[in-house]
């Protein structure tokens, strides 16, 4: 089973991630702030435009305080970079399509200034065997 290993810092677990529209090829590499109390993962409005993802529809959200709204959907593809892996070859890395939902804010990552475009919530993370124990994160697929 390929896996990768990441370190939990600061109770935050950040994974390297290609991220690219559906529709074609370009992607970017970002991180990934893992999410195991969303039910959906999102992405930022500006990575979105960059990456050039077309807008698939809407979907009603409820803020942290409560709050509904409407947010658009992205579809999306993302990847595990194969040199993270530490029981697979190279060929073997992790791709999945989301409909991510778009954000205006960033996610705050390993550190407050290095913010995250994208947060991976259980849409995605529910299709891994996530292992976190003594200060790591084990993902398998």
């Amino acid at each position: 089973m390929p896996q990768i290993e990441i370190p939990v810092e600061r109770a935050r677990i950040v994974v390297r991630l290609a991220v690219s529209a559906v529709s074609h090829d370009g992607e970017e590499h970002v991180e990934g702030l893992l999410d195991t109390g969303a039910t959906r993962s999102f992405i930022s409005n500006e990575l979105a435009t960059r990456l050039g993802v077309v807008r698939s529809g809407t979907v009603e959200v409820t803020t942290l305080d409560m709050a509904s709204e409407q947010r658009p959907t992205y579809p999306v593809q993302v990847r595990l970079p194969a040199p993270q892996l530490v029981t697979a070859p190279a060929e073997d890395h992790y791709r999945g399509r989301i409909e991510a939902v778009g954000s205006e804010h960033r996610f705050q990552g390993r550190h407050p200034t290095t913010p995250c475009d994208v947060l991976l919530g259980m849409d995605l993370i529910s299709q891994w065997q996530v292992e976190i124990s003594d200060g790591r994160c084990i993902i398998g697929w």
